[in-house]
């Protein structure tokens, strides 16, 4: 089992169109991953989308491949791929969270830069502190950091 993070930026001439972007996205991978038995999260914050995958490790490693390629987005950055010791987001499939729709202050690119420096730095958080922040996130979004 491994879990991977990526950070990506939308193109800005497709931020008009960001909601029907994310309504794709989120049908797209809740019609194909369970069928690869990848589960995951996807954040989306002023044009910033940060994606947490978790499965086995060829398929979640192909599916990164195929969505670094997706044209819609540009500036991907690999924040992280490790083996997992369980399961985290079993329950998850691949639901897309809108933060600027929760009327809190921005998850900003520096603040998921900081994240993934503080990681290679070998500060390296375990995957149940990813998954508190991540879960926590999503239940908490003004905690943010």
């Amino acid at each position: 089992m491994h879990i991977l993070m990526y950070y990506s930026e939308l193109l800005p001439e497709l931020y008009d169109r960001k909601g029907q972007i994310l309504d794709d996205i989120e049908s797209t991978a809740k019609g194909h991953n369970p069928d690869v038995k990848i589960n995951g999260v996807l954040f989306f914050d002023r044009g910033h989308f940060i994606q947490l995958l978790e499965g086995e490790e060829e398929e979640v490693w192909e599916l990164y491949q195929k969505i670094s390629m997706d044209r819609r987005h540009h500036n991907v950055q690999l924040i992280f791929f490790d083996a997992v010791r369980k399961q985290e987001f079993s329950c998850w499939n691949m639901d897309v969270f809108d933060l600027e729709d929760m009327a809190f202050e921005p998850l900003s690119a520096e603040d998921l830069k900081k994240f993934r420096r503080v990681y290679l730095h070998n500060e390296k958080p375990s995957t149940e502190e990813v998954s508190r922040w991540v879960k926590r996130l999503i239940t908490q979004p003004e905690a943010r950091f």
